[in-house]
């Protein structure tokens, strides 16, 4: 159970890290204000820097799945199951208007990237093992 939710954590905790980094990295490459809230950037600046958020997904969902001692895609879709209720929470105190379709796509698009994510490791394992034949786990 230990190891569940560090794996979970874990996985929250570089999807965190990743998302922040590459859109510090997208804002610095196209001249925009580092500091530059989501409100305040252009929609195509918004829609890549949300694409970048969700293989941040995928790589948090590849993380929990990689440590997870069973299951991995079910412990990925649980990583992408406790980002949906965090990052519900931060949209619904938000106070300050955002592009509402980006931010309902993005959540609507959480628990499907971190299950890629997890569906990846879980193909490498069955590659690396030789057990091609068995389907992919899917929950």
């Amino acid at each position: 159970m230990l190891r569940s939710a560090g794996a979970v954590a874990a996985g929250i905790l570089v999807l965190t890290a990743l998302s922040f980094a590459l859109e510090w990295g997208a804002l610095l490459v196209s001249g925009a204000d580092v500091g530059l809230t989501p409100q305040n950037m252009s929609t195509p600046l918004r829609a890549l820097v949300s694409v970048m958020t969700l293989l941040s997904v995928v790589a948090g969902g590849y993380v929990t799945a990689s440590l997870a001692a069973r299951r991995p895609v079910a412990h990925a879709t649980m990583m992408g199951v406790v980002e949906l209720v965090l990052t519900g929470a931060v949209v619904l105190s938000m106070t300050v208007e955002v592009h509402e379709w980006l931010a309902i796509a993005g959540i609507c698009l959480l628990v499907p990237a971190a299950w890629a994510g997890g569906a990846l490791r879980a193909a490498q394992l069955r590659r690396a093992t030789g057990d091609a034949a068995r389907p992919a786990e899917t929950a």
